[in-house]
């Protein structure tokens, strides 16, 4: 299984655009985004497995 991060993600990306666009590369088995601790709004980046 494959790990990779992203950074400078649009702030309205959601798990779902990532899947897809990590989906074009191979069988996706999970994405995170990371959002802020104190406002919970994302932060721009994240990543996923395959």
């Amino acid at each position: 299984m494959k790990k990779i991060y992203v950074g400078n993600l649009p702030f309205t990306a959601t798990e779902d655009d990532v899947r897809e666009l990590f989906g074009q590369h191979g069988n996706v088995h999970s994405v995170a985004l990371i959002n802020d601790r104190e406002t919970g709004r994302p932060r721009g980046g994240g990543g996923g497995r395959w």
